[in-house]
């Protein structure tokens, strides 16, 4: 098969080496004179290149058509991209907020990694070369004299369309180009549309996917920046450079009262692409409501004429899409300066600071309480005479203060422009694009990836992981045949992960299956086509999950995989390498020199810690509270889960942890969420504990469940929650056997 990818940026770079992966033939063709312009600014230089959290809040970051990407992610999420990277030679930490950057904090290093993976796996890339159109075409066809881009309403309408339609093929995509070196046309089964949105122009993003989409009958939702900064119609100079931290944001304007409605229909964007502004919307609604937008806590930051920062690129996302300058007097920003402090509160603080210096001038009040430049700001907008004595302003002046203080508003004049835009908002309607392989649904052999399409997140990495997830499931269905296509599953790792062997990153080939090595190959099947079955089990500690995986397993003949054994043999690891447990970089930089292995003797389960035994020591309170901090580290996970899904690949198991059915094996054919009261889960371990000789207390176990049962639910790496399809058991006033039969009643 032949693949053309337009576009070299991180959902083309990543869609080549999937669809080379997968045994394609690729060619790159890149309008800039390098690859991943983008990325070399993102993350101010450092590229976020992912978010390490759970699909849930994944999902909940996505601002525009989340569900689309559910096969997708289902297929390649977020650790599969640290999983793929690691493969690929980039180390990766984790920082505040789940942030994923390479550990060299250089985005170069990023771009390097996949520019050396396209090369190892015989990827074509032209640089320099700018793509002008998308034909349909024939072998033999003289490409000399090939006629100008046509506009065809979908294949149906086309001689190559209903060829199509009556052969289930593809026809030959030609793709023209334009280079110094004159005009020339690429033959391709496939073509993968990676081109980007309109933001950051001068990295080459200027909206040619749309024009090629529309080529084939697509619309274009409207178009329009996100994640950008906002002008204020107030004057804010003299705070250019403030950064506020704490602070609460909230953003109020006009929401058409018709928006939903128009979300149900099909949208049309004009023929000619959005100006730089990008700040009107098609046609005037006057059926309006003011409404809340976004409310949120954290950073910004005051530029010379507006705001940004983390929050307002964030509320901007919200903004975007319902801003119109025609209404902008209505969309107002109040910053809550003390949002830890409500009005009476504030008002003690404030009235408290007045009386400590009842002979200093208002100017000079509220240092204390705010950055000086932002306490010079609100002076000037109380309305009190800077020059006042503190012990002479009224109770009504401190009233008005302190509601200042509590709704500092502005009111929005513009969104910047795509210039200035991290993201598009808009873009190829969803609609017609196959969730499942990023294939055209009006023309077979078009594949689109990335920004083209309508997707868009906040900060974070999310975008990001938008661009690898749709490129490696859009890059390797272009790699298959049709026929191949539609019986493919949602399961795009073989592309990037098994191709990604040990040659790229020099490391040496592992064929010990058992071991969580990061040797170890990252091949996956789709649990839904195995033929062996899988229980998961989870819930909360001392739920008595063990007891009974372990019975199920033994009366059903099945594998019992105690997966909180593994993290408690990884925390065995930590404890003796003296590692805190609030120490997570030290955690992760030790993760690296442990393997653990499981093997079964006489039918029993045994845990090895680099080839010891560790079974008789696994269930001790110091390696039960390390496992539980240490199991909510990526990478510490990362390095177990694999070996938990290939014992799943290969036997009928019975598998309990906090987060199987959920993210371990999403596809397993059972699954349970196994729960107890915490008193009476608290008397069971006390009772084990009593049995095994082990001093301890009963209230002392209460409190320890319940810290932990916090920290494993609120963890942001894989927390312990309940999956959709999960069958939940209480099992406080049951007896093993019911429960135990409960679990083998739903396997049968």
């Amino acid at each position: 098969m032949k693949v053309v990818v337009i576009g070299a940026g991180a959902a083309g770079m990543m869609a080549a080496i999937s669809a080379a992966g997968a045994g394609a033939d690729v060619t790159v063709l890149e309008k800039n004179e390098k690859a991943g312009k983008k990325i070399y600014i993102t993350g101010k230089g450092r590229c976020n290149l992912t978010n390490a959290c759970d699909n849930e809040t994944f999902f909940r970051a996505v601002k525009r058509n989340p569900r689309f990407l559910y096969s997708s992610f289902a297929g390649f999420n977020s650790y599969d991209t640290i999983d793929a990277f690691e493969k690929m030679g980039l180390k990766t930490k984790v920082e505040r907020g789940n942030r994923v950057f390479p550990e060299s904090d250089k985005s170069s290093d990023v771009i390097r990694t996949l520019e050396n993976e396209m090369k190892r796996l015989g990827v074509k890339i032209l640089y320099n070369t700018n793509v002008i159109g998308i034909t349909e075409g024939k072998p033999g066809t003289d490409k000399r004299h090939q006629p100008d881009i046509k506009s065809p309403a979908g294949p149906e309408h086309s001689e190559c369309g209903k060829a199509q339609a009556e052969t289930e093929g593809r026809c030959l995509k030609l793709v023209q180009t334009e280079s110094v070196q004159g005009r020339k046309v690429f033959e391709a089964d496939s073509v993968v549309i990676a081109t980007g949105g309109l933001s950051y122009r001068s990295t080459g993003s200027t909206g040619d996917g749309y024009i090629f989409a529309k080529t084939f009958g697509h619309t274009v939702t409207p178009c329009k920046p996100s994640l950008v900064a906002l002008n204020l119609k107030q004057k804010v100079d003299e705070l250019e450079g403030l950064s506020l931290k704490n602070i609460m944001l909230t953003v109020t304007g006009p929401v058409p009262v018709t928006a939903k409605q128009k979300k149900n229909k099909k949208s049309t964007a004009p023929d000619a692409l959005p100006d730089d502004s990008g700040n009107s919307l098609p046609g005037k609604t006057e059926n309006v409501k003011i409404t809340e937008i976004y409310r949120d806590f954290g950073e910004m930051l005051f530029t010379k004429n507006g705001i940004s920062g983390p929050l307002v690129l964030s509320a901007s996302s919200e903004l975007s899409p319902v801003f119109s300058p025609e209404r902008k007097e209505k969309t107002k920003i109040s910053i809550d300066l003390k949002p830890a402090l409500n009005c009476e509160q504030l008002d003690a603080r404030v009235l408290r600071d007045f009386e400590e210096n009842i002979n200093k001038k208002f100017a000079n009040s509220l240092y204390r309480l705010l950055p000086q430049r932002m306490a010079d700001y609100v002076v000037k907008r109380s309305g009190i005479a800077p020059d006042t004595r503190v012990n002479v302003i009224s109770a009504k002046e401190r009233e008005k203060l302190v509601k200042l203080l509590k709704n500092l508003e502005f009111e929005v004049d513009s969104l910047c422009g795509f210039n200035e835009a991290v993201i598009t908002c808009g873009g190829v309607n969803v609609k017609e694009v196959d969730p499942k392989t990023m294939e055209s649904k009006l023309m077979p052999g078009i594949f689109f990836a990335g920004e083209v399409l309508d997707l868009d997140a906040l900060t974070g990495g999310f975008n990001l992981q938008i661009a690898w997830t749709t490129g490696v499931c859009a890059g390797e269905n272009a790699a298959l045949k049709p026929a191949e296509i539609k019986t493919n599953t949602p399961n795009y790792k073989t592309g990037i992960l098994s191709g990604s062997t040990k040659e790229s990153t020099g490391k040496p080939e592992n064929n010990n299956t058992n071991s969580t090595s990061e040797d170890t190959a990252h091949e996956r099947n789709d649990m839904k086509t195995s033929e062996f079955t899988a229980i998961a089990i989870d819930g909360p500690a001392g739920a008595g999950k063990s007891t009974i995986a372990k019975k199920v397993a033994k009366d059903l003949g099945y594998i019992y995989v105690d997966t909180g054994a593994m993290y408690r043999a990884m925390a065995i690891h930590f404890i003796r390498n003296g590692i805190a447990q609030e120490d997570t970089a030290g955690i992760e930089r030790t993760c690296a020199s442990a393997t653990v292995t499981i093997k079964y003797i006489d039918g029993e389960q045994r845990v090895y810690l680099n080839d010891e035994d560790v079974t008789p020591i696994l269930r001790t309170p110091e390696v039960s509270s390390m496992a539980s901090v240490s199991s909510a580290v990526p990478k510490v996970r990362l390095k177990l889960v694999e070996l938990q899904r290939e014992l799943a690949r290969t036997n009928n198991v019975v598998m309990d942890g906090r987060d199987i059915g959920s993210y371990v094996l999403p596809d397993a054919r059972v699954k349970v969420y196994m729960t107890a009261s915490i008193e009476e889960r608290a008397r069971r371990r006390y009772n084990e504990n009593i049995q095994k000789g082990i001093e301890c207390d009963l209230k002392t176990i209460e409190k320890e469940i319940e810290e932990r049962d916090y920290r494993d639910s609120h963890r942001d790496f894989a927390p312990l929650v309940q999956a959709e399809d999960a069958v939940l058991i209480d099992t406080s006033h049951m007896t093993i056997e019911e429960v135990a039969e409960a679990v083998k009643k739903l396997a049968k």
